[in-house]
């Protein structure tokens, strides 16, 4: 399988939502706790609405060094 590393777009949101309940899953899994409720749709519309609002923000590509503030 191929990667690629790339920033998140708002037309990602549906495969991250899925990611995000992969791993939700694996969490409950090993926990052996289903304790953590889980939905797609509002999980990839939140998704999108943080992708969409990040494109529009200040970049953080002016910083010095060019740098996120979380790298």
């Amino acid at each position: 399988m191929d990667w690629e590393i790339r920033e998140a777009v708002p037309e990602d949101a549906p495969c991250i939502a899925a990611g995000v309940e992969e791993l939700l899953g694996e969490i409950m899994t090993a926990t052996g706790q289903p304790h953590l409720h889980f939905d797609r749709g509002a999980t990839r519309a939140r998704t999108e609405g943080w992708l969409r609002r990040a494109l529009t923000a200040p970049s953080w590509r002016g910083r010095k060094g060019g740098r996120s503030p979380w790298a």
